[in-house]
Formats: C-alpha cells, structure tokens, sequence
C-alpha cells in the first residue's frame, strides 16, 4: 500500500513538479456530501417530486359560482319586426354585428381605373432571330500523340479541343503538371505534354 502511494505521488510529481497541486479540484470532482453534483439548484414542486419526495401542494379547485355567461339574448325574427312598425320600437335589441361586416349593397364598386387601351385583333410578324456569331478558336499549339500531331484551339470561354490530322476531335484538359489530358469522342484518353 504504501509502494502505491509512493509511486502515485511520485508519478503527480512528474506532472507539474507539486503533487498537491490540482489535488482539490480533484477531490471537489469525485468525492462530495451531496449525491449528485451535477443536480440542479432548487425546491420547486416539480424539483420535490423529480427527487421522489412528497410536495406539499394545495389542490386546484373550481371557482365557486357560475363562471359561464348567460344564453345569449334571442334575435328579433321578420314577425317581431312587423309587430312593431308603427312603433318606436324600443324593446327591439339592437342587432350586433361581426367586425369585419359593413351593412351595404351586395354589388361590388366600380373600378376607379382608367380603362386599358383597346388590344388590336392583328400581332406584328415575329422577328427573325439575329444570325449566330461563329466561335472564333485560337490555336494553342501543337503536341505530339501516339496517333500522330493534335492541333490544340480554344474557345472564348477557356474550353479547349483537340483535332487530329484524320479529323477526330476531342476535349483537352489542362493539367496543373504542364500536361494536357486528351479525351476522345471514343472515349480513349491520354496524356502528354502541354504545347509551350
């Protein structure tokens, strides 16, 4: 027992060169009086019975006496209101209307807009589309394939071909090592050396 002690305060002592040092903490973390360190501060009802204690609360109960609003007050049918056309009709309640619902015509207004200028029945001719700019290619260079010279051009967007002295094209793809991967409408591909 007392080779272990040694040794474990020989080895805290390789740490940091005091072995006491950081020790509190370290007893802080593993050993306390309370069961959880980790637990929530508090003593509310809901913390009472997370911890399986009894709480000490009143129960809910209704409210005495009656809490609804009486039946609403009935409507005047046609025959009520033709009773009353030669009177002043004051025992008549007045009629509650929605918020949104302004008594009026049921027809709607008006437009206040000018009318649109009248559309004529005849369309003018469509336009013929402008004539297609041809791709002006740059030559880039010349490299040597294992089917003989490629004459590398590009685009005006970067996009570069390769055409062969026999008419087959394909993609040339500029590496960042000075090569040019050759792709082919075949699907065969090679490197070779980019053209200076």
């Amino acid at each position: 027992m007392q080779r272990t002690v040694l040794v474990l305060t020989l080895l805290l002592c390789g740490c940091d060169g005091n072995p006491w040092v950081g020790f509190g903490g370290f007893v802080s973390d593993t050993n306390t009086i309370y069961r959880n360190p980790n637990r929530p501060p508090g003593d509310s009802t809901n913390m009472q019975r997370a911890l399986g204690q009894a709480p000490m609360a009143e129960p809910l109960l209704p409210e005495p006496g009656n809490v609804w609003p009486g039946p609403p007050k009935p409507e005047p049918t046609l025959e009520d209101i033709q009773k009353m056309q030669g009177t002043d009709m004051p025992s008549l309640p007045a009629p509650e209307l929605m918020p949104m619902q302004v008594p009026g015509s049921s027809t709607p207004p008006g437009s206040n807009q000018p009318p649109l200028p009248p559309v004529s029945s005849v369309s003018p001719p469509p336009r013929p589309a402008p004539p297609a700019k041809p791709i002006q290619q740059t030559t880039v260079g010349v490299v040597q394939t294992q089917s003989g010279p490629a004459v590398i051009t590009a685009s005006p967007n970067g996009q570069q071909t390769y055409t062969m002295p026999n008419g087959t094209t394909g993609r040339a793809i500029p590496n960042a090592n000075g090569t040019l991967t050759l792709i082919g409408s075949d699907g065969s591909v090679q490197s070779v050396p980019a053209p200076h």
